[in-house]
């Protein structure tokens, strides 16, 4: 059996490792490890993060983004601070994306599908034909003058 203080030990130092920028690869080759065992060590001592921890990340970063807006949009009305008047804008845009704000209802909007529509129309035999006429029109044309 291993000594699980050892096993805890070897998982810290891997979590270290990882956070100190090396990849799984390299502190396997150094430990004697698979990438699997180094992944599997990284789970152990990594926290799980499930819908109500992403969702108390996502409050917290709200509470500290409406702290940062106060200031900044004080600063750039009052001051008319144009490097604030940024910042704030880039505050509402994180504030947005965090909340799902910026994402479309739609998948495609009606000029999307009516280009695609367009271009699968344009492709058809038909269009083809018609183009196909259209030239030889114009050869005739050009021949006759």
């Amino acid at each position: 059996m291993t000594d699980p203080t050892s096993d805890d030990v070897q998982d810290d130092f891997i979590l270290q490792e990882c956070l100190a920028g090396r990849s799984a690869r390299s502190i396997s080759k150094q430990l004697s490890l698979t990438v699997s065992e180094v992944n599997a060590a990284l789970d152990r001592t990594l926290p799980t993060i499930d819908n109500a921890m992403r969702l108390r990340h996502i409050s917290l970063d709200l509470n500290r983004l409406d702290g940062l807006l106060e200031t900044f949009y004080k600063r750039a009305i009052e001051k008319t601070d144009t490097q604030a008047a940024l910042a704030v804008v880039k505050i509402l845009e994180r504030k947005a994306a965090l909340l799902g704000l910026d994402l479309s209802i739609r998948p495609s909007s009606p000029v999307t599908r009516s280009r695609a529509r367009f271009q699968r129309s344009s492709s058809s035999a038909a269009t083809r034909r018609w183009a196909g006429s259209a030239a030889s029109y114009c050869r005739n044309a050009l021949s006759a003058a």
